[in-house]
């Protein structure tokens, strides 16, 4: 599993590994697919139609936010794709 989501992830598995967690499905209180957590609270919150959907949305938009606060781990990330 986890060669598979790397592969299809890269900066989603970057995230967990390094920086936060990741909640998948809705809750009592919150009814998003996904939800990126880090020690200062919610970074992300995606709500597509399917999880699929939600995991490619976190994925396309992590590489912005890494620009910002870790250029050197996008680089990183960019060069194992």
């Amino acid at each position: 599993m986890q060669k598979y989501f790397s592969k299809i992830y890269p900066y989603l598995y970057w995230y967990v590994n390094n920086h936060g967690r990741i909640e998948i499905g809705p809750d009592d209180y919150l009814y998003s697919w996904l939800r990126l957590y880090d020690a200062g609270g919610t970074v992300l919150e995606v709500d597509e139609d399917t999880l699929d959907k939600s995991l490619a949305k976190a994925e396309k938009w992590l590489p912005t936010w890494m620009a910002d606060i870790y250029p050197e781990a996008l680089a990183e990330v960019k060069k194992q794709k």
